[in-house]
């Protein structure tokens, strides 16, 4: 069984791989300003059928089938034998048509977006320079990191004071949180609580003399729901 399974994943870790994760020489004239890196790659999305073979993975560059709204997935075994009138329903409870389902190839690969300083027109990628788009409108004007610190930089030396308790750069602290990050964080403080607590009974101690992690924060870059059957 465990050769079986090793061979298993040598495919189709070498299958889904190929070209995912090698970055180009960083510089140049269109890399990121932050970074250096050209394009910025994510992990292709993992795609299941919902079909009859019980939501087994769909393979990377394989032909698949999906509604308008790219909430359920066919692999082309499960899409032949679907009935040419018979409603499809799916997850949300909308129903479809096989003659209505899309034929896609399964080698989409998700990249960072780009964005533009208004100031010295250099790109940056939006994770590079923490900007989210959705929290901001299209005419938004946008400073990247380098030339808000030049900006704040030149205000100092022409003897402007900086406003009290005021920061250059934003820490990990003061970037928003959402409910999935604050359970997380929490979760994190309470298990090193329990663990600065288990090192100070070990030791014999108090627990002021133990070395702990300070300022440790925790933001959600990206989350993705997906439903099962």
């Amino acid at each position: 069984m465990l050769p079986f399974i090793s061979s298993h994943f040598n495919t189709n870790f070498t299958y889904e791989g190929t070209n995912i994760g090698k970055e180009p020489p960083k510089g140049g004239k269109n890399a990121c300003a932050l970074c250096g890196n050209h394009r910025r790659l994510f992990d292709p999305p993992s795609l299941f059928c919902s079909g009859q073979c019980g939501m087994q993975k769909i393979r990377r560059n394989a032909i698949y089938y999906t509604d308008r709204f790219k909430q359920n997935h066919w692999c082309e075994k499960c899409y032949n034998r679907l009935k040419m009138e018979e409603p499809i329903q799916l997850d949300d409870g909308r129903e479809t048509k096989k003659s209505m389902l899309l034929k896609l190839t399964n080698d989409s690969v998700p990249e960072e977006s780009w964005l533009q300083c208004d100031k010295c027109q250099d790109w940056n990628h939006q994770i590079c320079a923490l900007f989210n788009r959705s929290q901001n409108s299209k005419s938004t004007c946008f400073t990247c990191p380098k030339c808000y610190i030049k900006e704040k930089g030149d205000a100092t030396s022409d003897g402007d004071t900086p406003q009290a308790g005021s920061k250059t750069v934003k820490g990990a602290d003061e970037l928003p949180h959402c409910s999935l990050s604050r359970v997380i964080e929490d979760g994190l403080e309470k298990t090193l609580s329990k663990a600065y607590e288990k090192v100070a009974a070990d030791r014999g101690c108090t627990l002021s003399q133990v070395e702990k992690a300070d300022g440790l924060s925790v933001r959600v870059v990206s989350s993705l729901e997906k439903k099962h059957r």
